[in-house]
């Protein structure tokens, strides 16, 4: 990048695709969804991620709907709490229509999505997707 002085070097750099499951309260793995693209690219301690899937039924848990992430969100410094990405999607209206947000909290190596209706956030249980859906998602977050 503009000369061989080591701050003008790129030193690390990767990209791919990655295979991720929605989890259920931080580990066990739903099976409602289809990945059609989950891809990385990790520039330093940067990893953006570009995510597509679809979601067909429920199971009509409480638990908050979470997905694995390729890496580790940093540790909480100086009062930062986690990074949130942006969301689209296709299907029934979750939440009576407000935002989904993903989010990853620092320290986690998945990501929760919530809701940001009623002024406040709340998790996006498994019982409130019943349907099909096609969820459209991507992010910036600080890696260890």
């Amino acid at each position: 990048l503009g000369g061989t002085d080591s701050s003008n070097q790129l030193e690390d750099y990767e990209e791919g695709n990655f295979t991720s499951t929605l989890l259920a309260g931080r580990g066990s793995a739903f099976t409602n969804e289809t990945i059609q693209n989950a891809t990385y690219t990790k520039i330093g301690r940067l990893c953006y991620i570009n995510v597509r899937l679809n979601w067909t039924g429920t199971d009509n848990s409480g638990n908050s709907l979470e997905m694995e992430l390729p890496f580790t969100c940093i540790n909480a410094t100086n009062g930062q709490i986690g990074t949130s990405g942006s969301m689209f999607y296709s299907g029934t209206s979750l939440k009576g229509g407000a935002a989904i947000v993903p989010h990853v909290a620092t320290g986690q190596n998945d990501l929760t999505f919530y809701s940001s209706g009623g002024g406040s956030f709340s998790n996006v249980s498994r019982a409130e997707v019943n349907g099909s859906y096609d969820f459209v998602f991507s992010m910036v977050y600080e890696v260890q």
